[in-house]
């Protein structure tokens, strides 16, 4: 007769279940067996489903995202039996998407999970999931005994492996974020590749490790549960060191290969490798800086700095390398250079103080006693003098630093990026064409990736004579550009300033959507000056739909951002659209005042206002001249030209009708 038989659990017996399945399907023509076990039984006829972990939701999902997510809905079922009256709300939402994806959708452990809400806040269980292995305990007394903890069910499926295939799976634990066949041979060095290719295809099998095909690669992961159980094992046999090292080891020689591809110009493969292998990169560096391995750690934070600065987030990067510095705080070499002036640009980008570490890298520059380091040196300090404001002594320090690289036939400085835009807010457009040009051509000629910071800044020198389309054109290349390579930070850059463009040739959706994209991203990697920029645009945007409200919150928050790092141009450009706001709201000598404080600090700094912007304040002030007559004119603009920064901040943040020295 036509029957159906489930075998259930088959793994710890497989040998025994496929010979009695092979035996009973021969004798019964009419007979269907379902099997669940974790590896196949290997029987003729056999069709393998493979169940794989509930879908976990994306980081940052919405409400509806969540409810919809297979792990969520199982995890809230489970909590409101646990704890009755459980549900998914604003309160516990980040908490509970998190304790699924840290569990990586495995049902056991997600129903593990939410049974420990009886004696625990979704909060704390969510703080607690980097030790799954000892928190996950505690299922219900009628299950089977590898049912009731993580641990046990784990061990169930180890003891099952051959000694060589535990060996192999303890190892693999290291790597976080995914691993090919190259990379676990790397630290298995005492295996040939073949026997390391068989062993995963079983650790594969016996679905303690996950394949993925990948652009026609296969990438190999453990889900984060075994990961901590195999990490465990590995600590308690005393191999951690050693297999750590041997992993550190073959990421410090993968980020010299960034290193290397950096300074050829192909950003392409540094943004491919970097991004590859983001995850595993982190931990080998957790784990130098946490064992003092202080070489292995210079190599891996000064190979990566050219990632960092392409992808971000630069807190990050700078986070590491100050952490990798401080191991080795007298050293002297080619690595440590480099992560000092990797420290320095990341300093600067996220307003942290360099001074200190400005004066330790001219040190170090004269110490290697070569031209290279000495242009390198004079670039950061004209780096810094461009973060404050100071574009007159930006440019002199940068053009020195490109006379020394390129006194002896050198390259062309990539210096000239940076002070090509410091030339462009001086309004000496045609010579930073002209060497945005000579980049361009030099890079064709040398087989470079195509640097779209040459292309955006192409675009903003058009939009400062007032191009408006030809200057969209380009900006919008170079943030497709950006985004095609993964290049995040100069993304989020372009966005802004793209966002600017748009918003002059009257694209009201367009320019919301790139400035609130752009702001949401620099708020996630801390780019101060993007953020202020970003803030600045919705401001402006806010004040030509007529919602000054709106226009007042944001050009506040612009005004604190920017006040941060004393990003000086965006502030003077910021003081404007406060002019603008007051103008408005019917307060004319305080927009007046606003607008000479603004004017008085863009000159100071040498900054034009861009002609499209301009046009639209020229016309503003004529009106208020007619308006408040030229005597009270003259002295509201002379009065505001007179203000420090600080007091111009302040009256703009003063509620309307009022002045900054009113309580």
């Amino acid at each position: 007769r036509q029957t159906l038989l489930i075998f259930d659990n088959c793994e710890h017996l497989i040998d025994g279940v496929a010979s009695t399945a092979r035996e009973l399907l021969q004798g019964c023509p009419e007979l269907h067996i379902l099997a669940t076990s974790r590896e196949p039984l290997g029987v003729d006829g056999e069709v393998v489903y493979r169940l794989n972990p509930l879908d976990t939701p994306t980081v940052n999902a919405a409400a509806k995202e969540l409810r919809d997510t297979a792990a969520v809905q199982l995890f809230v079922d489970r909590a409101a039996a646990s704890r009755p009256g459980f549900a998914l709300d604003a309160g516990n939402r980040v908490s509970v998407a998190h304790i699924c994806r840290s569990v990586d959708g495995i049902p056991l452990a997600i129903e593990l999970a939410a049974a420990r809400l009886h004696s625990m806040s979704c909060e704390e269980l969510a703080s607690h999931m980097d030790s799954q292995i000892d928190i996950l305990t505690g299922g219900q007394r009628t299950a089977l005994p590898r049912h009731q903890t993580l641990k046990a069910a784990m061990d169930v499926s180890y003891k099952l492996l051959k000694e060589a295939d535990r060996v192999l799976l303890r190892c693999t634990c290291v790597f976080r974020g995914g691993f090919s066949l190259e990379d676990v041979a790397q630290i298995c060095d005492d295996e040939p590749e073949s026997a390391v290719r068989d062993g995963l295809s079983r650790l594969v099998v016996a679905s303690l490790v996950v394949a993925e095909e990948r652009r026609g690669a296969t990438r190999y992961r453990q889900l984060e549960p075994v990961r901590q159980f195999s990490a465990e094992l590995l600590r308690e046999t005393g191999e951690d060191h050693v297999v750590r090292y041997r992993h550190a080891a073959w990421f410090a020689k993968k980020a010299a290969v960034i290193a290397e591809q950096a300074e050829a110009g192909q950003m392409d493969r540094v943004l491919e490798i970097g991004l590859h292998d983001r995850e595993n990169f982190r931990e080998a560096l957790r784990w130098t800086v946490d064992a003092e391995e202080a070489g292995l750690a210079l190599t891996l934070a000064s190979g990566l700095g050219p990632f960092w600065r392409a992808a971000g987030p630069k807190a990050e990067g700078h986070a590491w390398l100050e952490a990798v510095l401080a191991l080795s705080p007298d050293a002297v070499s080619a690595e440590q250079f480099h992560a000092l002036e990797f420290t320095i640009q990341f300093g600067i980008a996220c307003s942290e103080p360099v001074d200190a570490r400005l004066d330790e890298f001219d040190r170090l520059a004269e110490m290697l006693g070569r031209s290279e380091p000495q242009a390198r040196a004079l670039y950061l300090r004209g780096a810094h003098a461009w973060s404050r404001g100071d574009l007159t002594g930006a440019i002199n320090l940068i053009e020195e630093s490109c006379r020394l690289t390129e006194a002896d036939g050198g390259p062309l400085s990539r210096a000239r990026v940076l002070l090509t835009e410091c030339l462009i807010r001086v309004g000496r457009f045609d010579e930073s064409e002209q060497m945005l040009t000579e980049l361009t051509r030099w890079d064709e000629r040398e087989g470079r990736t195509r640097d779209y910071g040459l292309v955006e800044n192409l675009g903003m020198t058009l939009y400062a004579r007032g191009d408006l389309e030809e200057a969209e054109r380009l900006v919008e290349e170079a943030v497709k550009g950006y985004g095609r390579r993964g290049s995040r930070s100069n993304q989020m850059e372009a966005m802004s300033y793209l966002a600017w463009i748009t918003i002059d040739l009257g694209k009201v959706r367009r320019t919301r959507m790139l400035a609130e994209r752009a702001l949401a991203m620099a708020r996630e990697d801390s780019e101060v000056m993007i953020e202020a920029n970003s803030l600045w645009v919705l401001g402006r945007l806010a004040l030509r739909e007529g919602d000054t409200a709106g226009a007042r919150e944001l050009l506040a928050e612009c005004l604190r951002v920017a006040g941060r790092r004393r990003e000086r141009i965006v502030l003077a450009l910021a003081l404007h659209a406060c002019a603008d706001l007051a103008n408005i709201e019917g307060d004319q000598e305080r927009a007046v005042r606003l607008f000479g404080a603004a004017d008085h600090h863009l000159r100071a700094i040498s900054q034009i206002m861009p002609r499209s912007i301009g046009d639209d304040y020229d016309r503003a002030l004529a009106d208020l001249r007619l308006s408040l007559g030229d005597r009270v004119w003259e002295a509201a603009r002379d009065a505001g030209r007179e203000m420090s920064l600080d007091d111009a901040i302040g009256l703009a943040l003063k509620p309307s009708g009022t002045e900054a020295g009113d309580p």
